[in-house]
């Protein structure tokens, strides 16, 4: 792959279809990204978690004894 220089434009656009000023677009940019940056966070915690239960009850679910209600 090869390096770019420089950084990535992103532009916000608001109803009228014109861009939007830019103290305004960049804390919507900001707000934006923190937001999928919590929610891809969310996903991985969740798939890490699923991970370690299906291997817990892999190594533990043969031997494991069922309780009987009491």
């Amino acid at each position: 792959m090869a390096a770019r220089d420089g950084k990535i434009q992103i532009k916000i656009f608001g109803i009228d279809g014109e861009p939007l000023s830019a103290p305004t677009s960049n804390s919507r940019i900001d707000e934006s990204v923190l937001r999928l940056a919590r929610l891809i966070g969310r996903q991985m915690a969740r798939e890490q978690f699923e991970w370690q239960q299906s291997r817990a009850v892999q190594s533990h679910g043969s031997g494991m004894k069922k309780r009987e209600p009491t």
